[in-house]
């Protein structure tokens, strides 16, 4: 979604894409997840930890090099950008919002259902079935 700089600081805030990696990723609400650059490396950080400055996404969030081919170009400008995101309807992708998002909000990944990673496959937290099942195929 984007990538800033705030007092020499590089930061990087990405989307889940999809409902397999929204869970993986720990189901976040507000649906995002942040990256702080140390100088050697890229840490998870939690939302409340990025700069408040960083408001706006500065990068195409879907299918940006479908995207960018469009244009005829090899990047797109800040004008290109924000015209490739203002389609989406949902807040959390018109800007960075600080609060959690509602279920129900339409389009949102925080309506995805919520699954867990057992012995190689997602699965729901009381789905007896799907955990027998990996329970028999790691036999």
């Amino acid at each position: 979604m984007l990538v800033d700089i705030v007092n020499g600081e590089p930061y990087l805030v990405v989307s889940p894409l999809g409902c397999l990696s929204y869970n993986k990723w720990g189901r976040p609400n507000p649906p995002y997840v942040a990256f702080k650059h140390d100088g050697k490396q890229w840490t998870r950080i939690p939302l409340q930890e990025l700069p408040v400055e960083i408001k706006t996404p500065n990068l195409i969030i879907s299918a940006p090099d479908i995207e960018v081919e469009r244009l005829g170009k090899s990047f797109a400008s800040v004008d290109e950008v924000k015209r490739a995101n203002a389609g989406f309807k949902q807040p959390e992708y018109q800007s960075i919002v600080r609060e959690p998002v509602k279920p129900g909000t339409e389009g949102s990944l925080v309506n995805c259902e919520e699954l867990i990673f057992y012995k190689g496959a997602w699965v729901g937290p009381g789905d007896s079935i799907g955990k027998r099942m990996m329970d028999l195929k790691s036999k």
